[in-house]
């Protein structure tokens, strides 16, 4: 029985070559559906970078309001008789009175140079010193205005931030130190209220990077230290700006970050994270539909490449082998057909 005619060696390389062919007029189309891909995702980018810079300075502007309105309020107390004079029975009935008027408020109290607290609006079961406290020591240090950090109070035994400025005798030298203690529910309540994108979050913080609120899920974060380090490092050198870290719940984002001015010293940021896997996730399934789409047309392409080179190339030229092989071996009726 008369054996088929091999394939001869040039003949599999020509085949291969065709289909690499192939495969090299479908690159660019490959290099574009990549670079389109990433420019998309760099504009995805840029785009959520702009809506947490504008919901940061929002946020922060709302809740500015709360430390410009302990300031002014701190200012009036100073210039009431009672609290200019260290009048400790007539700065308690006031400062009772005001707590009922001011229900933002936790308490409101007066305390002198060494950092005992000599009046109060609630009831002092005894003696209290808070010369530890921040929201005493920046007071105190800067003579002006100052912010706390978070803290459980001594007397209202709930979570504050205390605001705090200094009163001055008639020699000018600091007698005591004003405060009031804003209770965190407000804050948070302030944080609900933003309209949050899809996968955001918006976190208040003091300058030691506790959380003081917390959207959404506030409660259960509240008092916690945010590992973002890079946050914190970046708010000392600039007010607002712009970081990219992994958060406590281990989801990687993008933060913009804006202070809360209005103290001399201590801080209050108001950050807007942006899930990355959030932000690119259209572009990550426009990217995989784009790639689908080219996988099945090179592969389509290679399919038709195979066979049509069978039919018109390899075909024929086995034939023309084959008429050879059989005319060198002395067939003069060989033909190709």
């Amino acid at each position: 029985m008369a054996q088929a005619p091999r394939t001869p060696r040039f003949l599999c390389w020509l085949q291969v070559r065709l289909l690499l062919l192939i495969l090299l007029a479908v690159s660019p189309a490959i290099a574009l559906t990549i670079w389109g891909a990433t420019a998309q995702r760099q504009e995805a980018k840029r785009t959520a970078e702009a809506e947490v810079s504008r919901l940061a300075r929002i946020a922060a502007g709302d809740q500015q309001h709360f430390v410009a309105g302990a300031s002014q309020f701190l200012a009036a107390l100073d210039d009431v008789p009672a609290v200019k004079d260290m009048d400790v029975a007539a700065a308690d009935s006031l400062f009772a009175h005001l707590l009922s008027s001011f229900p933002v408020y936790q308490n409101i109290g007066l305390m002198d140079a060494d950092g005992w607290i000599v009046a109060s609006a609630l009831p002092l079961a005894q003696r209290i010193n808070s010369s530890d406290r921040p929201f005493f020591q920046r007071a105190m240090a800067t003579r002006a205005f100052a912010v706390g950090d978070y803290q459980i109070g001594r007397i209202t035994k709930k979570a504050t931030v205390n605001f705090a400025r200094p009163v001055f005798g008639r020699d000018g030298r600091v007698r005591g130190v004003l405060f009031v203690a804003l209770g965190l529910d407000w804050l948070a309540r302030l944080a609900s209220q933003v309209d949050l994108p899809p996968g955001a979050t918006l976190r208040v913080v003091d300058g030691n990077g506790t959380i003081l609120a917390r959207q959404p899920d506030g409660p259960e974060w509240v008092g916690q230290r945010i590992e973002e380090h890079a946050l914190l490092e970046a708010a000392q050198s600039r007010p607002e700006g712009l970081v990219e870290e992994t958060g406590l719940d281990g989801v990687p984002r993008i933060y913009a970050y804006a202070t809360m001015s209005g103290a001399h010293d201590g801080r209050i940021l108001v950050t807007a994270g942006y899930s990355k896997d959030v932000l690119y996730a259209g572009a990550n399934r426009a990217f995989a539909w784009a790639i689908a789409v080219l996988v099945f047309v090179t592969l389509l392409a290679v399919f038709l490449a195979w066979l049509g080179g069978e039919a018109l190339i390899l075909r024929p030229v086995r034939s023309l082998a084959a008429a050879a092989d059989r005319l060198r071996g002395g067939d003069l009726r060989a033909r190709t057909g």
